[in-house]
């Protein structure tokens, strides 16, 4: 059992107590007998009912937490009763002690373990908290912090103090991304921060030359301060026994089990020493460190608010239009109140937006959304309370941490992480690359790396948001914010979070780009009411693929192509315009409607995983989970540092392997640069005598094809041609025609329109039928002397006489030899007939 496991640590120390009352003092030191079932596992494992002596002792001692356990049982519901209870109990054995501590009425009746609230708000008056870094690195333990202990510090008028070792350690963590504790020491990082932005921390000064570790360094500040209470919060057993054997009545060790206080070293005679230790007031300015070189937190400034059970429910709240009223909105420079009556003075206007206007509030990293009037309904303010009762922890969101009310308890918004100016949504700033001057401006640091990872980063989000039950429901490229300085390391932040989809609470809103075909198969129309239905995790994931699509196809749609229909018909329809090579979907995708130019280049160079899920959700094979986007862009981005892919945001070249198994390299005949092309596209064009050019001079060609020539811009270029078939001659009248038939193109002959449309035939030269061609199949064969119609072209499978396998041959070869009464002979019974 857990108890035999604990208690075994101390039998060797036990062997060697050599008095009865030291051995006596050791039990109750060293294990915390709380409930009846173990002391007398206790006893039946160490067969103490051997000892009479022992036994008796124990005994009394088992009586005594039973009795305490009986009223400890009524905690939860009577909590003050039952204090009042234990105080008086106390009082009544100890008459002595109670007269000497008439300010610590809840430490009456403490014996050992667990800390009660009030227990622990008389240990923390007016002291400093420290925490070790086995409290800081330890991710389960941030929450306990921010939202458990913050409160408490703040009843008891106490401060936490971050000592400089530990703040140094989490910094050289966070300057190595590869550390396993990146992310702890990140969110620790961030803790900090808050903490001290909100004034509930402060730094301890810098020791020099005298501190090797975070151990010695909490010890020497506690010994430098002895005018000082110092609470030490660790996880670290063997630093707790250290605390406990040094000297200083200034310093109590506490450590966090199952997110509650405990004393488990020192005895109960240590901790009232220490709650009545020291002066009454502090001077914190004397411990108040102000570095300048220290890094600023992350924008915005988050708060750490532990994530409670988020509600499961499929029911369907629909908005009531029930307005709220109120007497007056809050504007600039007011003062609104959240739920616990703390004010908050709105002091800069950040926006105003079609549902209200944003506010910089008194509270560092904190902003403030005020609804218009005819926003303020029964529904949006009941849905904000169920939000911020179920805080889902997820630092990339400003999700609403307070409802705000007017002086009279009027609803009129909410309270929220501000966004750095730094920031700039994904419409304004990545989906806006496709353009030189953006690539080479604000955008310059970003390649197609940058890109890739930013997509990790959004479904990264979008995971830990699905797993805590809420859908962003309208995905678009406007909500999610990034600062365009972190190229190598784009983060993400997603606003406007009071419109998601959360509890039974519809998202009322969503753009078409983003809105699952699904959507309008369900709903049996075209201009969907977001907010009259739930939206399913399956819609989410086609909005989620169609934003990673525009994102590294540089805004372009999957559904927009060369001779495509309107982009909403082809949205329902599923009709995706990229070629894939995936043998499951590449039949209900031809490819011949893939752009031409930097959006062919650019799908041509993405990763083949990702190309295979896009075509999956956009040709409505089925979505994508989440976690196989995850796992492809981390190989995606893999591929890119091992150079196996490109880096570059359009690429100049095709996709290849290293010994050009697909490509050949080429030099562009206008530009002269480095590029390459397709094997059989290489080969087409260098027989029909077109112009190799890179994809960049090959889309202004194709873009010829709508510019008309014009005598006054191309009086150099030739519009009229004498057509090879009649001899009459014709006028073009675009560029693109004009310039290739000009250098003589096999595809563009000197052909005019009216031959073009025409018949042409030509007579078989064995069963003399005439056989209609079009124009070109007639000009390559009208001089050839034996030219065969289809039908004495076709194969036949013939045996042998020679050797008597059988071999393909064409009609007119059976037909000539049954005419003459021979045999069939295959082709390599003819060549040995020839050598002999």
């Amino acid at each position: 059992s857990a108890l035999a496991q604990r208690i075994s640590r101390f039998r060797s120390s036990w062997l060697n107590l050599s008095k009865f009352n030291d051995f006596t003092d050791f039990i109750k030191k060293t294990v915390y007998l709380t409930k009846e079932a173990e002391i007398k596992e206790f006893f039946d494992l160490f067969d103490f009912n051997q000892n009479a002596e022992l036994h008796s002792v124990l005994e009394n001692i088992m009586s005594q937490l039973s009795s305490m356990n009986s009223r400890i049982e009524s905690l939860d519901t009577e909590k003050q009763i039952q204090e009042t209870e234990h105080t008086e109990l106390f009082t009544e054995n100890h008459p002595d002690v109670a007269e000497n501590m008439p300010y610590l009425p809840s430490l009456f009746s403490y014996i050992s373990g667990h800390l009660t609230n009030a227990q622990a708000d008389e240990i923390f008056a007016n002291s400093f908290v420290l925490a070790d870094e086995s409290v800081w690195l330890n991710d389960q333990l941030q929450s306990y912090l921010s939202y458990s202990l913050v409160p408490q510090l703040k009843r008891s008028n106490a401060k936490m103090a971050a000592d400089w070792v530990t703040r140094a350690r989490v910094k050289q963590i966070l300057a190595d991304q590869t550390d396993p504790k990146y992310e702890t020491a990140k969110t620790a990082d961030n803790t900090i921060s808050y903490l001290h932005s909100v004034g509930s921390m402060i730094y301890g000064p810098v020791q020099k030359n005298t501190v090797c570790n975070a151990e010695d360094n909490l010890i020497h500040l506690a010994q430098k301060n002895m005018d000082k209470r110092f609470v030490i919060l660790t996880q670290n057993k063997a630093f707790t026994e250290r605390l406990a054997a040094q000297d200083l009545p200034n310093v109590l060790p506490l450590m966090i089990v199952s997110n509650e206080l405990s004393v488990r070293i020192c005895a109960r005679s240590r901790v009232i020493q220490f709650a009545r230790y020291g002066s009454d007031s502090f001077d914190d300015d004397s411990d108040e460190e102000t570095d300048p070189s220290e890094p600023k937190p992350e924008a915005p400034v988050r708060r750490f608010i532990p994530a409670a059970p988020v509600p499961v429910t499929s029911e369907f709240k629909k908005e009531t239009g029930i307005l709220l009223p109120v007497e007056k909105l809050p504007s600039l420079n007011d003062t609104v109140l959240t739920a616990g009556k703390e004010p908050v003075r709105l002091m800069e206007k950040l926006g105003t937006g079609g549902e209200g206007t944003v506010y910089r509030t008194d509270r560092e990293g904190m902003a403030a959304k005020i609804y218009h009037e005819g926003m303020l309904t029964e529904t949006r303010r009941d849905k904000l309370i169920l939000m911020t009762a179920h805080h889902p922890r997820i630092r990339q969101l400003c999700w609403p941490e307070e409802v705000l009310f007017t002086e009279n308890g009027e609803f009129v918004g909410f309270l929220m992480p501000a966004v750095s100016s730094d920031y700039m949504d994904l419409s304004h700033s990545v989906l806006q690359m496709a353009k030189e001057s953006v690539r080479n401006g604000m955008m310059k640091d970003w390649d197609r790396l940058s890109l890739v990872r930013l997509c990790r980063q959004i479904v990264y989000v979008f995971i830990k948001m699905h797993e805590k039950g809420i859908l962003m429901g309208d995905v678009n490229p406007n909500n999610i914010m990034i600062d365009v300085s972190e190229a190598d390391r784009p983060g993400i932040i997603v606003v406007d979070c009071d419109s998601m989809q959360f509890g039974g609470y519809p998202c009322p809103v969503g753009m078409k780009a983003y809105t699952s075909p699904e959507i309008y198969k369900r709903q049996n129309t075209d201009n969907p009411h977001y907010g009259e239905f739930l939206r399913e995790e399956s819609d989410e994931l086609y909005a989620v693929a169609s934003l990673l699509f525009h994102i590294l196809m540089l805004n372009g749609s999957p559904y927009e192509g060369k001779g495509m229909e309107s982009i909403d018909d082809a949205i329902r329809n599923y009709n995706f315009s990229y070629r894939v090579n995936n043998s499951d979907i590449a039949q209900n995708v031809s490819g011949k409607d893939t752009p031409d130019g930097s959006y062919r280049m650019v799908w041509n160079n993405t990763y083949y995983k990702l190309k295979d899920l896009f075509a999956q959700v956009f040709t409505g094979k089925g979505s994508a989970p989440l976690p196989e986007w995850f796992d492809a862009l981390k190989e995606y981005s893999r591929e890119i540092l091992n150079g196996n892919w490109t880096r570059e945001v359009i690429p100049n070249r095709y996709w290849d392997t290293q010994d050009h198994k697909y490509n050949t390299d080429i030099t562009c005949e206008w530009c002269g640069a480095a590029s390459n092309m397709p094997n059989n596209r290489y080969e087409r064009f260098k027989q029909i005598r077109r112009p190799l050019l890179c994809p960049a001079c090959n889309t202004i060609l194709n873009s010829m094809k709508y510019r008309p020539v014009t005598p006054e811009l191309d009086a150099e270029i030739p519009r009229t041609f004498t057509c090879k078939v009649c001899s009459k001659p014709y006028t073009l009248d675009n560029y693109y025609d004009a310039y290739l038939t000009d250098i003589g193109t096999a595809d563009h002959d000197r052909i005019c329109s009216d031959c073009l449309k025409k018949t042409h035939v030509l007579k078989c030269s064995y069963c003399g039928k005439n056989v209609p061609l079009k124009v070109k199949d007639y000009l390559r064969n009208r001089n050839k002397q034996n030219y065969l119609c289809s039908d004495c072209r076709k194969e036949v499978t013939l045996t042998c006489s020679g050797c008597g396998k059988q071999f393909q041959d064409i009609f007119r070869y059976k037909d000539v030899r049954d005419k003459k009464g021979k045999g069939y002979f295959c082709q390599e019974c003819r060549n040995n007939w020839r050598k002999s």
